[in-house]
């Protein structure tokens, strides 16, 4: 398998990770010059896991380079999952920004079905033929995101993902669905059967996603939190180079993350004086 380059894409990088030093350095000083008497979060990190439902939404005979008699494969299905890093800041007490680091799946398998009509026995009958191809979709993400919280350990999160692909695979196959008495010329009921590394695929996928967290806290400081993520995301550029293949899902996550805190400034108490001896106070009594 041929190895890829991402350095033309380089550059590309700069400005999401410019624009995190900055708000990375614009959390650093507000946690140094506020003093503040309520309790916030300032920053938390930690280990993120989801499942993903994949769908496929497609307009294309085949992939680049490989013989196919499909007339054309509009849609499919997979799952996935995704597992890596977290890390987020508070620059407000309401307002974030994270990443995520993450190695992802999207794996699934394009299908279509062709009636056509076929001599079988002197007699002309309608056959099905199926055609699949099943992909292996990995990746290296990073996203950038932003959150709010309207509801106390409630988060609303938003952002984009950066996909850079590494080298997909596939196996496609075509074979008569019905009827169960004819073959191909092959004396097979399956041909067309090719497998090997996805040609002409992008290096590099956008996407945008959107959806909630809730956290729970594990301990009574809040400073370990278990938070169960839901998201729909989109992919916005196509998988190939050459052909219309997009995917978009749903995602299930968990963030296990340790939290860091505010510490409240507690003035001490204004102290009370302390009353009189007993004997004192009846010698003022006297006078």
């Amino acid at each position: 398998m041929k190895a890829r380059y991402f350095n033309a894409n380089t550059s590309s990088m700069a400005l999401p990770v410019a624009t995190l030093l900055l708000l990375l350095l614009m959390a650093a000083g507000r946690c140094a010059a506020q003093s503040d008497t309520s309790d916030y979060e300032i920053w938390r990190a930690g280990l993120f896991g989801a499942y993903q439902a994949i769908d496929y939404n497609a307009s294309m005979t085949g992939l680049p380079g490989v013989p196919s008699c499909c007339p054309e494969y509009r849609d499919g299905s997979g799952t996935g999952y995704a597992l890596g890093l977290s890390g987020e800041v508070f620059p407000l007490k309401q307002f974030s920004v994270g990443v995520h680091l993450l190695y992802a799946r999207y794996d699934g398998t394009l299908r279509a079905n062709e009636n056509e009509l076929v001599t079988s026995d002197h007699d002309t009958i309608t056959a099905v033929f199926g055609h699949t191809i099943e992909v292996t979709l990995p990746a290296i993400a990073a996203e950038l995101f932003v959150g709010y919280e309207p509801l106390s350990g409630l988060h609303v999160v938003a952002g984009a993902r950066t996909d850079f692909m590494l080298n997909g695979t596939y196996r496609q196959s075509e074979e008569i669905l019905s009827p169960s008495n004819i073959r191909y010329e092959n004396d097979s009921r399956q041909r067309l059967q090719f497998e090997g590394t996805i040609g002409g695929e992008h290096a590099v996928g956008i996407g945008l996603y959107a959806g909630a967290r809730y956290d729970i806290p594990l301990n009574r400081t809040r400073s370990v939190l278990l938070a169960p993520e839901v998201d729909l995301w989109t992919g916005v550029n196509n998988i190939l180079n050459t052909e219309s293949w997009k995917m978009r899902g749903l995602r299930i996550g968990l963030n296990l993350c340790y939290s860091m805190h505010n510490s409240p400034v507690v003035q001490p108490p204004t102290p009370v004086p302390a009353p009189p001896p007993p004997h004192e106070r009846a010698n003022t009594q006297g006078q």
